[in-house]
């Protein structure tokens, strides 16, 4: 009598790709776990070989064989972390025409955004932390003058390398009536 052992594969945790789909629209992902054959799982559809594209985040399960019936389902993650930036307009006209009658600064991938409008004085005008957060050139519901206007804004995001990553900037924006 002979006897085989066959060790089944090592189960691993979901293993992650982080990655920007606005620099193309997929991701090659791979399993970590070591066998014979792989069985991704997909709406209506199986897909085989360790590696695969992902077109989208999500988490995408993989099924490992290493030997007949002996199977372990991985998890592989795709999540979205695309680089911060920063854009501010210099310009605004609250006029009531629908065109640029806000004034909030723009930052694609923000996790964190807190901006904040002066007076030539110093005083604070208005604070915002969120994008739905816009300054309609008012102060407690009155038009302020035609004029220029200092802006601070700090956004916390993601460097190219998925690090951490804060910039903060000071600006001035002209307000036209």
């Amino acid at each position: 009598v002979s006897i085989e052992w066959q060790y089944y594969p090592v189960a691993v945790d979901p293993d992650t790709f982080l990655y920007c789909f606005e620099w193309g629209d997929s991701i090659k992902i791979s399993s970590t776990i070591d066998a014979f054959y792989y069985d991704w799982l997909e709406a209506n559809q199986r897909l085989g070989g360790k590696q695969r594209w992902a077109g989208q985040p999500d988490l995408y399960l993989v099924e490992a064989y290493d030997y007949p019936n002996c199977k372990l389902v991985q998890g592989v993650a795709v999540e979205e972390k695309c680089p911060l930036r920063l854009y501010v307009p210099t310009a605004f006209s609250p006029n009531g025409d629908g065109r640029n009658d806000h004034f909030l600064p723009i930052a694609p991938n923000h996790v964190n955004l807190h901006f904040q409008i002066y007076d030539r004085w110093g005083e604070l005008l208005f604070e915002g932390s969120s994008v739905h957060d816009a300054w309609d050139g008012t102060v407690r519901g009155n038009p302020v003058q035609q004029g220029v206007y200092i802006w601070k804004c700090t956004a916390k995001g993601y460097d190219l390398n998925y690090h951490g990553k804060t910039i903060s900037e000071v600006g001035t924006v002209t307000l036209v009536r």
